[in-house]
């Protein structure tokens, strides 16, 4: 239907986030035109065909909307969607914004537990994602979610639910006020991809996880998610999803429309709705347990203190066993300390025992899992003294 048809649409539009719109986006190029206008022909490359779009730089009642209509259309074609996503794409064009459809039939709503679970999940997929951005990658997250990963939480936006089906928006901010206005002075001056926000990055890696789910049910297997946890989702992100997921009676749709500011990684461009159903749930719980397991084995470099030592018998002796608890203080998880224990032989129990009577710093590799009892490293190797090492 045409966005003619839909003049309250056209009322929410500004001309001048039109023109910008078009000024940023790599498919449009603003080229010289006679006075009172504005021209923009469009890629070949990408369209296929040259396009030509035309706005006055005088706004009337009569005349414009025919133009911006016309201009609607024609980019709602170019990226088959409904005209009011094309709208939502230019009223929101400093921000990413993703959108989550509920596909549901009846009185378009859903029960309002299902539609806080989802963006209580959502809040902690984009928390998740936050750490294993600013701190080390894990495939399996088993501290608590850090101080500013909550801050960057809050820096998303709850957009409005949209027509023709219940949905939410979540809408991503890419610039403050200072940068939107150097932004707006020399749009293109700045090197996108080093210039990204976290923000955007943040998003890309969640888009990229559904992208990677997609990908696991065409393949039949969970690979693509496992394999990919480091520039995807890990564990804890796999959780929240298929909890959204296993707790909405009906399918979900995402779709992702990207800021023109920004370009989107190049893995990203091509796939911008994710259709997920029950059997895309399964895989995520397959790759969450999988993740999960990962995480068991994961070799550290542990730096810490040793609490306690204690023996079953002789500490000296073949048989025994001889095991200290270490103040963990560098934990790839979290930035608090933790208990960690360990078994040594008699060589290493003998350092553990002296850098205990010193309050010295040791360091031991190994592969550590989290248990019911706490942590435990498992083939402990290369124990030493930190102090020693000077």
């Amino acid at each position: 239907m045409s966005v003619l048809l839909e003049k309250e649409l056209l009322r929410t539009l500004d001309i001048h986030d039109v023109l910008s719109y078009l000024r940023y986006s790599s498919v449009w190029n603003e080229v010289s035109a006679r006075h009172g206008w504005h021209v923009f022909v469009s890629n070949k490359s990408i369209t296929g065909a040259e396009i030509e779009l035309a706005l006055p730089s005088e706004q009337d009642d009569r005349t414009s909307p025919v133009y911006v209509a016309t201009l609607i259309d024609v980019l709602s074609q170019l990226n088959d969607e409904q005209p009011e996503i094309t709208i939502e794409r230019i009223n929101k064009y400093e921000s990413d914004v993703l959108l989550s459809i509920n596909s549901v039939s009846d009185n378009d709503s859903i029960p309002f537990g299902v539609a806080a679970l989802q963006i209580y999940e959502m809040q902690n997929i984009i928390k998740t994602t936050a750490d294993l951005e600013l701190r080390r990658n894990v495939p399996y997250e088993t501290g608590t979610h850090s101080q500013r990963a909550a801050n960057v939480v809050n820096q998303f936006r709850f957009g409005h639910t949209f027509r023709g089906s219940f949905g939410m928006t979540i809408e991503v901010p890419l610039l403050d006020a200072t940068q939107k206005t150097l932004r707006r002075s020399l749009p293109h001056a700045f090197d996108n991809e080093a210039n990204k926000p976290l923000s955007r990055k943040i998003l890309e890696r969640i888009i990229r996880g559904f992208k990677h789910t997609i990908e696991a049910v065409n393949s039949g297997s969970s690979s693509p998610i496992v394999n990919n946890y480091q520039r995807g989702l890990n564990a804890n992100s796999c959780k929240s999803l298929k909890s959204i997921g296993y707790a909405t009676p009906h399918d979900l749709e995402y779709k992702i429309l990207w800021s023109p500011i920004y370009d989107p990684s190049p893995d990203l461009r091509e796939t911008t709705l994710f259709k997920m159903d029950e059997t895309a749930f399964v895989y995520l719980e397959y790759a969450e347990n999988k993740l999960k397991s990962l995480n068991e084995s994961l070799t550290v470099e542990v730096r810490g203190l040793v609490k306690a030592i204690g023996s079953d018998d002789n500490p000296l002796g073949s048989g025994s066993k001889r095991t200290i608890e270490v103040k963990w203080l560098n934990r790839p998880d979290s930035n608090r300390a933790a208990l960690i224990t360990m078994e040594l032989d008699a060589q290493d129990y003998t350092l553990a025992h002296r850098a205990h009577i010193t309050w010295s710093t040791i360091l031991v590799e190994g592969e550590y899992k989290r248990t019911s009892q706490g942590y435990v490293l498992e083939n402990p190797r290369d124990f030493r003294i930190v102090d020693d090492e000077a």
